[in-house]
């Protein structure tokens, strides 16, 4: 069970207080650098996942501040190790449909032309076929993530990111809270990608900086998609937990 402070709030996800929230802390810039930095080095990135984890229960307890020090690094790694090895470990279906895809892709263009023409349609279907059915997949594992975030917030454990009658009963209780946080990050992930595309044409422009400017921009970019998911993610998990 998460404590936290004053009452229960309605089952509202506010978005607007998501957004605001990083820039009105204390040494904000400090702590978004450095979740930044160590979203681009592979595997010490899971650490910021477990701030994530951090910011969403504290965001749960109505703790303050939410933006908490980077002092203990191995304590945020070993908490983001469980639940992002679980995020990959549901998006494994989609990632074996869409190599299926472009195999079959593969396969259609090697029988164009040749003896085997006839039977073109049969890679070209499965080509079809499963990057559709990778595709619906993907969504719907983008949509269970935030109840499995959650879940795992309230247990912590590996287990208990695939605790599925849980999961499943915590989304029966609470549909529109979990539907509008997968909706707000949708939309998050969109707006950032219309802005990142244009900025990274104009680095493109500029001569040996503007290469050195792409990781930077990409790590800024996830720095706010983590800090506004763990915020949205926090205020439900406020709302599901009794």
């Amino acid at each position: 069970m998460i404590p936290r402070e004053g009452s229960r709030t309605p089952e509202t996800i506010d978005m607007g207080e998501a957004i605001r929230y990083p820039v009105a802390e204390d040494g904000w810039l400090a702590k978004a650098g450095i979740l930044a930095l160590i979203s681009v080095v592979p595997i010490l990135n899971y650490a910021a996942v477990g701030y994530e984890v951090e910011i969403a229960r504290r965001v749960a307890a109505g703790a303050k501040p939410l933006l908490t020090p980077w002092a203990d690094l191995g304590a945020h790694f070993r908490r983001g190790l469980s639940l992002a090895v679980a995020r990959y470990i549901y998006f494994i279906p989609v990632l074996v449909l869409m190599g299926l895809a472009l195999v079959a892709a593969g396969a259609a263009l090697f029988t164009i032309d040749t003896s085997y023409e006839a039977w073109s349609w049969v890679p070209g279907l499965a080509c079809g076929g499963s990057f559709l059915l990778g595709t619906l997949l993907a969504f719907v594992a983008s949509a269970v993530s935030p109840a499995v975030t959650v879940r795992y917030c309230e247990v912590g454990t590996f287990a208990s990111c695939f605790d599925f009658p849980g999961i499943w009963r915590t989304f029966r209780l609470h549909p529109g809270p979990h539907l509008a946080v997968f909706a707000w990050t949708l939309a998050l992930g969109l707006a950032l990608g219309l802005l990142v595309g244009p900025a990274s044409v104009f680095l493109g422009l500029i001569p040996c900086i503007g290469v050195l400017g792409y990781p930077l921009l990409f790590a800024a970019m996830f720095s706010i998609t983590v800090l506004v998911m763990a915020h949205l993610e926090g205020q439900l998990l406020h709302v599901v937990s009794p």
